[in-house]
């Protein structure tokens, strides 16, 4: 049986790597959560984290934080969603170690523009 865990905004990530610990806008743990062993309110295995991208945290979320994220053995895939640009960019971890990135406009809508 395949266990999921999903959380939205309050979980902390540890990267056991570099020791950043960061919350992430979401996440999603594959298999049961593992905590730090420096920090037992922090998790160090996710699977997929979501980044909301903002004008204030875009060079360090797509930037500096990727690389902290990239050392995450466990982690397969990261979406950087940016409601600026109305676009969602996936970078996925294959078995094999090679890494796949693509970009797509967001099928989202705001309620606002919903209703419109």
């Amino acid at each position: 049986m395949l266990r999921l865990a999903i959380a939205l905004v309050l979980l902390k990530v540890t990267v056991e790597a570099s020791g950043l610990s960061t919350y992430p806008d979401a996440s999603v743990i594959s298999g049961g959560a593992r905590t730090s062993e420096v920090d037992s309110n922090a998790v160090v295995n996710p699977t997929v984290i979501v980044e909301v991208l903002s004008p204030t945290t875009r060079d360090w979320d797509t930037g500096g934080k990727f690389a902290h994220y990239r050392r995450i053995l466990s982690l397969r895939e990261v979406l950087f969603v940016s409601p600026e640009e109305k676009s969602v960019t996936h970078h996925r971890r294959n078995d094999d170690g090679t890494s796949r990135t693509s970009r797509a406009p967001s099928r989202f809508t705001s309620r606002r523009s919903a209703q419109r």
